[in-house]
């Protein structure tokens, strides 16, 4: 034994030393890492799932057990086999990627990719061209998207959508309370999903719109009681189950579970983004304000001081002015002028921004946007009834639609969907309950995931399920290049073939996960793995959306063609780990 061993490294690799790996070794170490997370989640697929086990990061604790293809992929963050774990990871960012999108189709789009690459790879051996290959993979990918489109049919009406989201998620009681939540808001309607505090779900329904970020102080807070105008459907929880719904003198209860709220009727708004560091600051705003007859106003800042807070609340004591400090929402410069812009359209006013040097001196009454209502509380706040300009108001969520199927980026589509939400004028939280940590934990990812197939089937409609959709789309596939690979086949019929086989894998691993082996269906049938027998899966109720279908397609295809073309590994030496698709 040396003197001076060699420490273990902190990477998970036994191996930690650079190196360059090149042909053949590459592309098969690369295809045993794409399979081994391919194999690892396909047993999740279809309506009889199995499970996969996960350990925790703590020896003696149980097993995390997951039947979300995404999610297993995601918890994969390395194999032993550095080469093999090349492959793991690119596998394992496609599916990850279309599970944020998406929220779903990520083993479809697995059993696929898998397909893919393993028939390209004997195309290649036998002499094929990995370019050429890619080239004719990819060029007929438009028409397989088109004839999804063409056999899409839309969806809408409450039990539609419920009867669809029982296909989507095994919860319900969380199935009932999306197909209504959806009928009310929409493909691209406001929905936040977050846990209830006890074992039910509830759903609440906004009116207006709403942001997270809440008063200044909670000391601005009104008591209901002394309200002289009543807030009716403000905020209307509906708790799901056996319970009624809870009624105060005939009205349903604005009770948001935080406690009171402070509310204005036929209010002045001031948007900025300023930091008011001084209550001298604040005094041009109220003499302005109070000058212009208002008798309402809210006030919208990044900050407010202790002594700006305080001068708040004495003009609230004099009877006067009912004046309120809201905190300026957004986490960062880009998303709170993203938030002021929509508060400004939705209210007619115009912004206050730091970055132009404006302060509160030589504003002018015009700057103020009027609303209906406008409450907050230490959390949120919404606005009910904005004074928008409609042409304005139009303009502005054009723009973001455009901006939205523009985007590429997850993280950027889901807050446009929310600012849409917003403009549009409604709102709805879904409040996921649950006996025990976990079991909420677990039903809400559920919930989250189904929101955005839902959304998906909203937009792009829903096709037969079970893979069905894909086995009708190998008519567009016809001619040449349905016989095993010959050395001669050429790129155009070699795509052709391999893409005819990946389209059945869906249909054939959902029949195997749940027991049942088949070869053949008839044409416009799929097989019913409920009953045993092929069935037209549109008259059977058994559906998916177009949108998750034709993601998880181009996901398979543009991750495999691009699979295809890596010739060499590099490793660095001592890589470090990070747990990140």
């Amino acid at each position: 034994m040396p003197a001076n061993p060699r420490p273990k490294p902190s990477a998970p690799f036994r191996d930690v030393r650079p190196g360059v790996v090149l042909q053949p070794r590459s592309q098969r170490r690369f295809q045993q890492g794409i399979a081994a997370v391919v194999d690892a989640i396909r047993p999740t697929l279809g309506p009889f799932p199995r499970l996969v086990a996960i350990s925790r990061s703590h020896a003696g604790e149980s097993p995390e057990l997951l039947d979300d293809g995404g999610l297993i992929a995601r918890r994969i963050v390395a194999i032993s086999d550095r080469d093999a774990d090349m492959g793991a990871m690119f596998v394992r960012h496609v599916l990850w990627r279309l599970h944020e999108d998406v929220g779903d189709g990520t083993v479809t789009a697995a059993v696929m990719l898998k397909t893919i690459f393993d028939e390209g790879l004997k195309h290649i051996a036998a002499g094929g061209n990995a370019m050429r290959l890619r080239e004719a993979l990819e060029a007929l990918l438009p028409s397989l998207l088109d004839e999804l489109s063409r056999m899409s049919i839309p969806i809408q009406g409450q039990e539609a959508l419920t009867q669809f989201a029982r296909s989507i998620c095994p919860d319900s009681e969380t199935v009932d309370l999306l197909g209504e939540i959806f009928d009310v808001i929409g493909e691209n309607g406001h929905l936040e999903i977050e846990n209830a505090r006890g074992q039910h779900n509830e759903r609440e329904y906004i009116e207006g719109a709403f942001w997270e970020s809440g008063l200044a102080a909670r000391a601005m807070f009104n008591d209901p009681r002394s309200l002289t105008v009543p807030i009716v459907n403000a905020i209307v929880p509906v708790l799901a189950g056996p319970r009624s719904v809870p009624q105060r003198r005939g009205n349903p209860v604005p009770d948001r579970g935080y406690g009171d709220n402070a509310r204005l009727e036929n209010s002045a708004i001031l948007i900025t983004d300023l930091e008011i560091n001084s209550a001298q600051a604040l005094l041009p705003v109220l003499q302005i304000a109070s000058d212009a007859g208002i008798t309402a106003l809210a006030i919208l800042a990044r900050k407010f001081s202790e002594d700006a807070t305080a001068l708040l609340l004495n003009t609230n004591h004099t009877g006067r002015l009912a004046v309120i400090g809201i905190k300026t929402p957004g986490t960062g410069t880009t998303d709170q002028f993203a938030n002021m812009q929509d508060l400004a359209v939705l209210t007619g006013g115009r912004i206050i921004l730091l970055a132009t040097g404006k302060n509160l001196e030589n504003i002018h009454p015009d700057d103020f946007g009027q609303a209906r209502r406008i409450w907050a509380d230490p959390e949120c706040f919404g606005i009910v009834g904005g004074k928008a300009d409609p042409l304005a108001l139009r303009q502005q969520i054009a723009s973001l639609e455009k901006a939205l199927n523009a985007s590429d980026s997850t993280e950027t589509r889901r807050k446009l969907r929310a600012r849409i939400g917003r403009l549009n004028g409604g709102a709805a939280r879904l409040l996921v309950g649950g006996r025990t940590e976990s079991e909420q934990k677990h039903r809400r990812e559920q919930a989250e995931r189904a929101s955005l197939v839902m959304r998906a089937a909203l937009r792009d409609g829903v096709l037969p399920g079970a893979g069905a959709a894909f086995l009708a789309c190998r008519t567009v596939l016809s001619g040449r290049g349905t016989a095993l690979c010959p050395d001669s086949e050429l790129p155009q019929d070699a795509a052709r073939r391999i893409l005819r086989k990946a389209l059945e894998q869906p249909s054939l691993t959902i029949a195997a996960n749940a027991g049942y082996e088949i070869n053949s269906l008839p044409p416009g049938l799929g097989f019913n793995v409920l009953t045993g027998q092929p069935a037209d899966m549109l008259a059977a109720g058994i559906l998916d959306a177009a949108g998750v279908l034709k993601a998880a397609l181009i996901s398979a295809v543009k991750g495999a063609a691009l699979a295809l073309t890596v010739d060499v590994l590099i490793h660095h030496a001592n890589p470090l780990f990070s747990a990140e698709p």
